[in-house]
């Protein structure tokens, strides 16, 4: 199987679960990037299949918490590490923000990488722009996203979900005339 697959991508938080009482449930699961059981997973995986690996963890440093997704390249060296740039109501109990959009080179492509909340103006301030991540993909000139997320509502329709999915990376409308 080898050689079939050039990136697999798993959801935000993959081992961890997704939702947190607190800080404190999280810490124990907290890992610093490049070691911890998420970081040897996405190593084995990434060097049996002769894949990029991204998946998402509770990342630790220095007594800091973020939620991010670690990239591992087939030889099973991290690539990349993206710390969430926009939280959702449920990250700001342990995490702090990201610094900012990541991307890295792989497979003689450029890439970019965001986690689901990335999608959307910090705190849905729909007065900001919506599109940062769509606009950072195309300054970058990346030719790949890994995205990784975790939903919590599974009652909405699909027709919904594409919409919002995609929303973020289409054109904004013309501008009115005058």
């Amino acid at each position: 199987m080898p050689n079939t697959v050039d990136f697999i991508v798993l959801p935000e938080l993959a081992f961890t679960g997704y939702v947190f009482e607190n800080a404190a449930e999280v810490r124990p699961l907290a890992e610093a990037c490049g070691a911890g059981p998420t970081f040897e997973f996405a190593r084995r995986v990434a060097r049996a299949l002769n894949a990029v690996v991204a998946v998402g963890y509770p990342e630790a440093e220095g007594g800091k918490m973020y939620n991010s997704m670690v990239v591992v390249d087939e030889s099973g060296e991290v690539l990349a590490n993206h710390r969430k740039t926009f939280l959702f109501e449920t990250d700001y109990i342990w995490a702090r923000p990201g610094s900012g959009f990541t991307k890295f080179y792989a497979r003689g492509l450029t890439v970019a990488l965001g986690i689901c909340m990335d999608i959307n103006p910090p705190d849905f301030d729909t007065a900001r722009d919506r599109r940062q991540l769509a606009q950072h993909l195309l300054t970058t000139d990346a030719d790949v996203l890994l995205f990784s997320a975790a939903w919590l509502d599974s009652s909405l329709p699909p027709s919904f979900l594409i919409s919002y999915w995609f929303r973020p990376f289409a054109p904004p409308p013309p501008p009115e005339p005058p």
